[in-house]
């Protein structure tokens, strides 16, 4: 897992449902991501509440988008 991550040059956190370890630190992670990308975002002309040329939408969380943005490297597995 920790070259896999490497290899995608993104965070590698160990979790485990069943004993519940790391799951709450690795959500509240990704939504830090999140949110910082977004707020990142908000700062270019274009970006929330602007009307001009750059980036127009927030981080869709659906998958397709799995090259772009600030996670575009990142993997939930």
């Amino acid at each position: 897992g920790k070259q896999l991550a490497r290899g995608f040059g993104c965070k590698f956190i160990e979790t485990s449902a069943k004993s519940r370890i790391n799951v709450d630190n690795a959500f509240y992670d990704i939504v830090r991501e999140i949110r910082k990308y977004n707020k990142d975002m908000s700062g270019y002309p274009g970006g929330s509440g602007s009307k001009s040329n750059g980036p127009h939408d927030k981080m869709e969380m659906d998958g397709h988008d799995q090259d772009s943005g600030c996670c575009g490297r990142c993997a939930v597995m």
